[in-house]
């Protein structure tokens, strides 16, 4: 982090500190105290609607090189006595530039991932992709909470793999071993809209950028006001660790980028606190070099009607498939 950002946050620290006893007496209404109270009723005002549908792009991959992994699509959270999400992709890829194929990328037939419980990676998942060979009958793959994945050529280096040959994902044995295809594991929490809306929850006041100065802009008619957040980790965090407790560091995401690391989201909240809008992007250093994640997230019709149950036990294997 920069020196200046380093000073901005120090003043603000102070002068929050300073204005806390007049806040309280409702002599002044702090900026920064008003923003962190909508900030981390986020999670709570989404949950009160009891359900959300959310569109997202998201990229990650070394900054300065093209080994990037691509997910678009849906998803559908519903909450109260059975939370879960249901996601479908639109683009499921990673550009794989390799010998037989400069350049290139393969796509992967990913086409939905339902979770029994929230945030996804907390939760019993099930997979439904054409690119395992799973039982007759039984196309949906049970993944259990905690088990860590990665896209790749079951066999050999991944920069051997010609075009056309068959990708398969495979348990991850060691986060040393296929590191890059490891971040292209779609349940790190980059995809996962539960899992930003459980970070707003954890923030302290610092981390919210210049609350005095929020912006307010119109989606489709409706005004929001555009709050920005900034989480630091590692020896970026001047600050103890008090900014972002959440995610922990026994996070997926942490776990595989144990380094420094970055975290900048700018959301547009309504007046009801309702997220419009959500863009992130996620800097990580690591002895390999940068790395770099951007996600952009629409939410829309709250409260919808939606049901998500998991597959017919008789249409789900285990994890791995045996065909």
């Amino acid at each position: 982090m920069s020196t200046r950002a380093t000073v901005h946050r120090a003043v603000a620290a102070v002068l929050a500190l300073a204005l806390l006893p007049l806040s309280g007496c409702g002599l002044f209404r702090d900026p920064r105290a008003e923003a962190h109270e909508r900030v981390t009723g986020v999670r709570q005002a989404v949950h009160a609607a009891g359900s959300v549908t959310v569109d997202f792009d998201v990229e990650i991959g070394p900054r300065d090189y093209r080994r990037k992994a691509y997910w678009e699509g849906t998803t559908q959270l519903q909450y109260g006595d059975r939370p879960a999400s249901q996601t479908e992709f639109s683009l499921a890829a990673v550009e794989q530039p390799s010998r037989g194929q400069p350049g290139g990328s393969h796509h992967f037939q990913i086409q939905k991932i339902i979770s029994e419980g929230l945030p996804r990676a907390e939760s019993v998942r099930y997979y439904l992709s054409e690119d395992w060979d799973t039982p007759e009958g039984r196309p949906w793959v049970r993944i259990e909470p905690g088990v860590m994945l990665e896209y790749g050529s079951s066999l050999g280096d991944p920069d051997d793999v010609e075009a056309g040959e068959p990708w398969a994902m495979v348990e991850t044995p060691d986060v040393g071993i296929g590191f890059w295809r490891t971040y292209v594991n779609p349940d790190l929490g980059l995809l996962d809209p539960e899992w930003y809306l459980a970070l707003f929850a954890s923030i302290g006041w610092i981390a919210i950028d210049d609350p005095d100065r929020a912006r307010q802009e119109e989606i489709d008619g409706v005004t929001t006001d555009v709050y920005s957040i900034e989480c630091l980790f590692g020896d970026w965090d001047v600050f103890d660790g008090a900014q972002c407790p959440f995610p922990t560091d026994d996070d997926p995401l942490l776990t595989l980028f144990p380094g420094d690391k970055q975290f900048n989201i700018d959301v547009w909240l309504t007046d009801d606190d309702r997220p419009r809008r959500l863009v992130a992007t996620f800097t990580f250093l690591t002895s390999d070099g940068f790395y770099t994640a951007t996600a952009e997230m629409t939410f829309r019709d709250y409260g919808a009607p939606v049901d998500i149950t998991p597959p017919p036990a008789d249409q789900v294997t285990s994890w791995p498939p045996v065909p």
